[in-house]
């Protein structure tokens, strides 16, 4: 059964990459070398307790990357580039809040990574 379970789980991921993901440039924060990866990309809002204790709003996008596209582990301060609308926008791998995970597991078969990253 889970041979089962994980073959549907790589149809369901082939058929994401070819119908809702862009191209992508991740770079590691160590590394001179892009990486060119396809992306399913969602963006929220969360509001946030500043320093000075004052609530800010903060953008974030997820990016949904295959680990067979990019199977370095990703880290805070990574970046990752998209071009939307003609014009090239670079985020950074971080969380909204520090204590906050910057990727987890996007399936149960561990075929994706759902990074989080905020407006550099």
């Amino acid at each position: 059964m889970a041979d089962m379970i994980r073959d549907a789980a790589a149809w369901f991921e082939g058929k994401r990459l070819a119908h809702m993901s862009v191209p992508i440039v991740y770079r590691a924060a160590d590394s001179l070398i892009d990486v060119a990866c396809d992306a399913t990309v969602s963006t929220s809002t969360r509001s946030v307790m500043d320093s000075a204790g004052q609530f800010i709003t903060v953008q974030v996008r997820t990016f949904v990357i295959a680990v067979s596209q990019y199977s370095a582990v990703p880290r805070r301060d990574d970046r990752i580039t998209i071009t939307e609308g003609g014009v090239a926008k670079t985020y950074f791998v971080a969380s909204a809040t520090p204590g906050d995970p910057v990727w987890l597991w996007g399936d149960r078969a561990n075929l994706t990574r759902k990074i989080s990253a905020i407006p550099a």
